[in-house]
């Protein structure tokens, strides 16, 4: 890792905390006034609270993390491309994975905590009895739909890198408001991929790895676009 690896890895981080503590102050007073009143409940033991606040806040770190990523990718390589490092680099002979991939294995990183909190059982417990034939549809659609929700963290990376870096860009506020879209169309899609699974339009595999994968194209044409 390069000098210029290692600043950049440090204002990504310092960008990403930011981030992440507004949105879970934001995510912790939607979901705290509940919580609350769970752990009020008399028949809990002192472990079982711990848990219980243990769950809250790694479910609330689960939820908010893309969109933390999404803004300090989009305040980190903003910058970048307005003072016109990323063309100097690129005229140097590096492309744009060699230049910005600290960003992205952070991505992958947070990708990572995100399945790893489903496998152990965090968000989502891994049964192999899961897909038995006794459940629904339904049931089956959302398993497959949970277990490639953390991708959205690789995702929301490289929406960052290709608006944040996109020539004749306006500001990165304008950039959040388009990348905050795309994950919106992302989402949008998923949730109709869930109904078409839930009425086995679709099988549940297909309509839960649909999405992520017609967004996984969308990102690589956007990405050899942005580098050609």
């Amino acid at each position: 890792m390069t000098i210029f690896h290692h600043k950049l890895l440090e204002i990504f981080l310092l960008n990403l905390a930011r981030s992440s503590l507004v949105l879970f102050v934001i995510f912790a007073a939607v979901v705290v006034p509940e919580a609350v009143a769970d752990l009020g409940d008399v028949s809990l033991n002192w472990n079982e609270r711990v848990s219980l606040v243990v769950w809250l806040i790694l479910g609330v770190l689960d939820h908010f993390l893309p969109l933390a990523l999404l803004l300090a990718t989009l305040f980190t390589a903003g910058p970048l491309a307005r003072r016109q490092e990323l063309t100097a680099l690129s005229a140097a002979g590096h492309s744009m994975f060699q230049i910005i991939w600290p960003l992205i294995a952070v991505g992958g990183l947070a990708a990572l905590f995100s399945l790893t909190l489903r496998v152990s059982g965090f968000l989502f417990i891994s049964d192999p009895l899961l897909l038995s034939e006794s459940l629904t549809a339904a049931s089956k659609t959302a398993h497959h739909v949970d277990n490639a929700y953390p991708l959205v963290n690789i995702f929301a990376v490289l929406t960052g890198i290709i608006l944040g870096t996109t020539p004749h860009r306006i500001t990165v506020y304008g950039d959040f408001g388009k990348a905050l879209l795309v994950l919106f169309l992302y989402f949008l899609v998923t949730r109709t991929c869930v109904v078409l699974g839930s009425y086995q339009w679709l099988s549940p595999l297909v309509a839960g790895w649909l999405g992520p994968t017609l967004f996984a194209g969308l990102i690589a044409l956007l990405w050899h676009r942005a580098n050609r």
